[in-house]
């Protein structure tokens, strides 16, 4: 009188067989998961290693060409600025 029914069912050792057969196809294919992330994350690890060195020779010709742009930059705003002030400087002389 717990509440709990329980129902028996009659299979074939066939039947059996191919409900374990699919049971450790399943389980094998849980383990192939684990193994593949494994794989991802050796394989990041890997790449980042790789990518390490060549991070730590790369900031000082970075650094020249950022400088290099940032030069360049300044250069055209003054250009900028010189032309601006030529281009609006008759226009006050012939106000005042």
């Amino acid at each position: 009188m717990s509440g709990e029914k329980r129902r028996y069912v009659r299979l074939e050792n066939q039947e059996v067989q191919r409900l374990r057969q699919l049971e450790q196809q399943l389980r094998a294919g849980i383990d192939i998961t684990a193994q593949l992330r494994a794989l991802q994350q050796q394989g990041w690890q890997q790449l980042q290693q790789r990518l390490l060195p060549s991070r730590t020779q790369e900031p000082p010709r970075l650094v020249s060409q950022l400088r290099h742009w940032e030069l360049q930059a300044q250069q055209r705003l003054e250009q900028q600025q010189q032309q601006w002030q030529q281009a609006i400087a008759p226009g006050w002389a012939n106000s005042s």
